[in-house]
């Protein structure tokens, strides 16, 4: 990893990360129940969300203006289980 690019650069860019936030939030919303925690929220929307948030992580900019994750997921109970779960649709 080169010291003077961001590592979202070196990830290869936003579209790196859009195209893994779609292929995960593919897989969640057909998940039978992990669909329910989102059946409210367009699938678009929150993929744009999700990218805007890691951008703003990795060293693209302060770009994300949501709900920051423990604010935005207090509806949920995250377990370990669904955390691994979570883990093996990101895989």
């Amino acid at each position: 990893m080169e010291e003077d690019k961001t590592l979202l650069e070196n990830l290869g860019g936003r579209p790196i990360l859009e195209r893994v936030h779609k292929v995960f939030y593919d897989k969640l919303y057909e998940h039978p129940w992990l669909k329910l925690f989102f059946s409210d929220i367009d699938q678009k929307t929150i993929e744009d969300q999700q990218t805007d948030f890691m951008v703003s992580n990795m060293g693209g900019g302060k770009i994300y203006s949501g709900a920051l994750p423990k604010n935005a997921h207090k509806h949920m109970f995250i377990d370990h289980a669904m955390f691994d779960l979570r883990q093996d649709l990101l895989q």
